[in-house]
């Protein structure tokens, strides 16, 4: 396993990776230029390689400033924002959005149809901490409350 900044593309050669996985990359860069990456990790891939990622679920955050979910607000709050600021639905979801340098949002079915486009197969969906393809996936993905509530996971193959 390998820690690398990808903003600085994949230090590998075409072809010559079984697996690639990123957690709250994706949504920081813009849409195009996200895809632009996605082609890189199809290309960095080896014929039948997955992938793994993990970015903040932008239905999930939608329909919690929509029904006025307060515990999924609040809790991200304890986390991640000033709580004596972000007292309103709207300012914690701007303070998520943009405190953080988030530069595009992704739910399922736009992940889903990147992905494909790009040319990987069997996109779905899956559990925080769960994975077809990633051992040992618990020291990876810790416990961590607030990114299990908000996480959006989705493994695909080339």
């Amino acid at each position: 396993m390998m820690n690398h900044d990808l903003r600085e593309g994949i230090p590998a050669l075409d072809g010559s990776l079984d697996l690639i996985y990123h957690s709250h990359f994706l949504e920081h860069i813009s849409y195009t230029d996200g895809i632009t990456f996605l082609k890189e990790c199809y290309a960095k891939l080896a014929d039948g390689g997955k992938m793994r990622i993990l970015v903040p679920d932008l239905e999930k955050w939608a329909k919690a400033y929509l029904n006025n979910d307060r515990f999924f607000l609040e809790e991200y709050v304890k986390e991640a924002l000033d709580p004596a600021l972000y007292v309103t639905n709207a300012a914690i979801f701007m303070g998520m959005l943009h405190n953080h340098d988030h530069r595009c949002g992704y739910d399922f079915d736009t992940l889903k149809w990147v992905l494909e486009h790009v040319g990987f197969t069997n996109v779905k969906k899956t559990l925080y901490a769960s994975s077809e393809y990633v051992e040992n996936i618990f020291e990876i993905e810790p416990q961590q409350p607030v990114r299990i509530m908000e996480s959006l996971c989705v493994e695909c193959r080339k």
